[in-house]
């Protein structure tokens, strides 16, 4: 019995001793960004002026790092996976994603999840693929950067992931801007750490700017999480807004906009349900930007069939814009979520 006793107490002690080293590698490497950071925007071959009068066409899409394509499932949502199965399933993914953006032809196109270093994509560097695929200028931020994840099983691992926004305009300047968090020590060492991707377009002839705000807002906490968020968001803009700027901000935000749940209704609740996006929380001068017709994002407690009756639907991606900008049109492109949960949506969009 004490021989036994002694083999429990020493498992556990290396158990003990291993959780410890663990929390001290990712508090020592924990990402720590400042609350505001300069981002580098490169040009791409086009980088035309922004123009009062012009159309302009833009795309927000979430691409899933590559790797939710339709015959995935996640664990967060009920699902098992926790990455795909080979690299070929993420190569496949993006081919499919870069050729849906190319034949939109944007001048601009704000993308979420876009990994650069992570295991859960297999080191693939996704920016620098559709920088190169698209042939636009590039601005990256990072909202998601661990060194080592340690859940689930198999481990999610190395993580480097962000925002990424491509542009054929000219952009002066770009930051990050670090939105809050209701995630405590431990678990914020290996959690996200969300962010705005903000960029500066000067407009031709003026000394006003088109300010782009690319987002991608809370998820899986408390809605006090997300409206906390909406709240720097809204501040941000309304700011802009009284310096003479056009804005628009575009992206995930992970909540329903208004009249999306009576169209797809979430009859239910073991799957991720998102908030909801209310019309009086916006800030005057600004509205939201969007369409019903066709879903943005399906749920992830199984892979896709087809078969739309069988998954929860959903409407989180779209616009807020200022209304100084007039929204010519606006379309939720459906690509049937082929490689990814989500689904492009495209604007066109004149400044006043």
């Amino acid at each position: 019995m004490r021989g036994l006793l002694r083999v429990l107490l020493t498992f556990v002690a290396i158990v003990l001793v291993v959780i410890v080293a663990v929390l001290a590698f990712l508090s020592i490497t924990e990402y720590r960004p400042a609350d505001t950071e300069t981002v580098t925007a490169t040009m791409g071959v086009k980088h035309h002026f922004v123009e009062i009068g012009t159309t302009y066409h833009m795309v927000t899409l979430n691409i899933g790092y590559g790797a939710l394509g339709r015959d995935s499932d996640f664990f967060m949502d009920g699902g098992d996976d926790v990455m795909p199965d080979s690299q070929d399933v993420v190569e496949d993914n993006l081919s499919g994603i870069l050729s849906a953006l190319y034949s939109q032809q944007a001048d601009l196109v704000l993308l979420q999840e876009v990994d650069i270093s992570s295991k859960r994509s297999y080191y693939i560097d996704e920016a620098e693929y559709f920088r190169a695929g698209l042939s636009m200028g590039k601005a990256f931020a990072y909202n998601f950067k661990v060194r080592f994840v340690p859940y689930p099983i198999p481990f999610i691992g190395k993580v480097e992931s962000g925002l990424m926004t491509l542009s054929n305009l000219k952009v002066e300047s770009a930051k990050r801007i670090s939105l809050p968090t209701t995630s405590g020590w431990p678990i914020r060492t290996a959690n996200l750490k969300r962010a705005l991707l903000v960029e500066y377009l000067p407009i031709d002839g003026t000394d006003q700017y088109l300010v782009l705000i690319n987002l991608h807002l809370e998820a899986y906490t408390t809605g006090e999480a997300r409206q906390k968020q909406l709240d720097v968001l809204f501040s941000l803009m309304e700011d802009e807004y009284k310096a003479g700027n056009y804005v628009i901000a575009g992206g995930d935000f992970n909540a329903n906009f208004p009249g999306a749940e009576s169209l797809y209704p979430i009859t239910d609740d073991s799957v991720w349900v998102p908030g909801d996006l209310q019309l009086d929380d916006l800030p005057n001068h600004f509205d939201y930007a969007y369409e019903l017709d066709v879903p943005t994002c399906r749920s992830m407690d199984k892979p896709y069939d087809g078969n739309r009756e069988d998954h929860i639907m959903y409407v989180i991606d779209g616009y807020i814009v200022s209304d100084n900008i007039k929204v010519n049109d606006i379309q939720n492109i459906d690509l049937n979520f082929e490689n990814t949960d989500h689904q492009p949506v495209a604007i066109d969009f004149t400044l006043k």
